[in-house]
């Protein structure tokens, strides 16, 4: 772990607040431009508008030797707190101890919940859905669509909206297992600190509803007595309610504010979210910015007054013509607003949506 002194800037550790300087103009997240040739971070602090925080050292790896790095993250009330809390887990000691104290505390509570490692890898799993809005959970576009309520609809069922909602649909009494699951699941965040409001739906048949109401509401019971949870304002709640007590509409508004949706009858939790698993994103190993083609045709440059390396005026002042060469970018995005009394549209320096010459009162020129 560095020194204290060095998290200023000196001895090798880098820090960037800014986003777009992290990223770049022209550049992705998956392409920053401070991962490239590399360039130092900026090591400046201040009002930005879009903040990040990001950290870097440099360490040389000799063959067949092992470094450990360790970046850790402090919040405390004043920065003298904060300093006394670096000071103290700079020593590696201390660090070691409360991992070793994190790890424990961790066994102890999956055990208190009755939850093996790979189960609480579920819940995690889950937890992105509901926090994240991963829309691979939720029901489609055009249900919400027609959708006519908004989250007032769910205050007369004690359902206040601020938290993220997961909907369990339940058919059958057999399908209590899954119940028990998000039970444990919905401790498992709170004891987190994530509060989560789960509504179980009993989607059973009016003539045996009550049989699977009474069978869910003892499940939720024995549940709540076996948590040691303390109340707390803010922590998510248990709903049970009945489809066929609620309107069309209520139930729509159901799906729609719901961030995830189980079904009882679609397998379990784990058959379910892998189902519906997040889009693998394909790993892009950074590389430096493009250089010009050599065997890329020349880019013609028609006249243009005032031509400033970038762009100038053409038809006599009443155009703005940009010229981008390949891996080159305007300092700052381009924006035209085009529009009469009926209609508008935006051009940037890229085009309108596809990277070709635009013929409008502002155009661009690039070599592709």
């Amino acid at each position: 772990m560095q020194s204290g002194d060095n998290f200023h800037g000196g001895n090798g550790i880098q820090y960037e607040t800014d986003r777009a300087r992290f990223i770049g103009r022209g550049q992705t997240l998956r392409e920053p431009i401070a991962v490239m040739d590399g360039r130092p971070l900026s090591n400046t602090v201040g009002a930005v508008l879009d903040p990040i925080f990001s950290l870097r050292t440099r360490i040389h790896i000799a063959a067949g030797a092992t470094e450990h790095l360790t970046f850790t993250t402090l919040v405390a009330s004043s920065r003298q707190a904060v300093e006394e809390a670096a000071d103290k887990y700079h020593n590696v000691a201390a660090f070691e101890r409360v991992s070793a104290m994190a790890w424990t505390h961790a066994h102890v509570m999956l055990h208190h919940l009755r939850t093996k490692p790979d189960e609480a890898q579920l819940f995690q799993s889950l937890a992105n859905r509901l926090l994240y809005t991963d829309s691979s959970l939720r029901s489609s576009s055009k249900l919400m669509l027609m959708n006519t309520l908004n989250l007032s609809g769910l205050w007369k069922h004690g359902i206040s909206g601020d938290r993220p909602i997961l909907l369990l649909r339940v058919n059958e009494p057999e399908d209590r297992s899954l119940v028990d699951q998000l039970l444990r699941a919905h401790e498992y965040w709170r004891m987190k600190g994530f509060a989560v409001d789960l509504i179980i739906l009993n989607e059973k048949e009016v003539s045996y509803s009550q049989d699977l109401q009474a069978l869910l509401e003892n499940i939720v019971r024995e549940n709540q007595l076996l948590s040691t949870h303390s109340e707390q304002e803010n922590q998510g709640a248990i709903f049970i309610m009945q489809a066929n007590r609620l309107s069309e509409e209520e139930r729509r508004l159901l799906h729609t504010v719901a961030r995830a949706i189980l079904v009882s009858t679609r397998g379990t939790l784990s058959e379910q979210l892998l189902r519906h698993s997040r889009p693998a994103a394909a790993f892009v190993m950074p590389k430096a910015l493009p250089s010009p083609d050599e065997n890329a045709p020349a880019l013609s440059i028609p006249v243009l007054e005032y031509f400033n390396g970038l762009g100038g005026f053409a038809n006599d002042g009443r155009e703005y013509v940009i010229v981008l060469d390949n891996g080159q970018w305007t300092p700052a995005p381009w924006i035209n607003v085009i529009a009469n009394a009926e209609f508008g549209f935006l051009v940037s320096e890229l085009g309108s949506g596809q990277k070709q010459y635009v013929k409008t009162s502002i155009h661009t020129l690039r070599n592709q």
